[in-house]
C-alpha cells in the first residue's frame, strides 16, 4: 500500500485479490444454497395425465399439500399420444407408495398449477425411484364450462315447465 495524504491506498493487485477472494466466497454460497434448496436428495418420479393445463418444468410438486419438490419435464407420451407425461423429483424419504395418487391441483384459486400427491395407504407398498405415481385427473376449465353451460340450459327449461304450470294453476 502506499500512503498518500495520510490513507493508505489499496494496489491493483490488493484490489484485484479482493474481488477475486469475493467473487469464489459467492460461487460457494450459491452452490451450497442450490444444492440444497434444489436437492442433492431427491428422487425421480413419472406419472400421466390425460389433461396437464398450465404444468411446466418447474411447478411445485405437493405431497399431502406440503411441498416436496418439482416437475423436472411435460411431454406427450410416445407409448399412449392421449397421455401427457410428467416427469418430476420429490424430496428423498417422501413416503410415496402403490396408493398415492397424482392429480392436476393448485394450492388456492389463484395460485399456479401444481401436482398434487396425496398420502396414500399406511399398509401399501412404497414406490421404487422412477416408478409411475397412480394418477386420477380432475376437471378441467373446459368440462367445468361445459357442466355449467349444461346445467344453465336445464335450469332455463325448468322455469320455462314451471311457469306454464303455474298459469294453469
Amino acid at each position: 500500500a502506499v500512503p498518500r495524504r495520510g490513507r493508505i491506498v489499496p494496489t491493483e493487485t490488493q484490489g484485484g485479490a479482493f474481488v477475486i477472494g469475493r467473487s469464489l466466497l459467492l460461487a460457494v454460497t450459491i452452490s451450497f444454497v442450490g444444492n440444497d434448496q434444489l436437492g442433492r436428495h431427491v428422487t425421480s418420479y413419472k406419472t400421466y395425465l390425460r389433461y396437464a393445463g398450465g404444468v411446466a418444468a418447474g411447478t411445485d410438486v405437493l405431497f399431502g399439500g406440503i411441498a416436496v419438490g418439482r416437475v423436472t419435464a411435460v411431454r406427450s407420451w410416445a407409448d399412449d399420444p392421449t397421455q401427457i407425461e410428467i416427469l418430476l423429483t420429490v424430496k428423498e424419504g417422501t413416503p410415496l407408495n402403490a396408493k398415492s395418487v397424482a392429480r392436476l391441483g393448485a394450492v388456492s384459486l389463484m395460485s399456479a398449477p401444481a401436482i398434487s400427491i396425496t398420502t396414500g395407504a399406511r399398509d401399501a407398498p412404497r414406490l421404487s425411484v422412477g416408478q409411475a405415481i397412480p394418477s386420477e385427473e380432475t376437471a378441467s376449465i373446459d368440462d367445468m364450462t361445459r357442466k355449467l353451460s349444461g346445467i344453465a340450459d336445464n335450469a332455463t327449461l325448468l322455469m320455462t315447465q314451471v311457469q306454464g304450470e303455474l298459469k294453469g294453476i
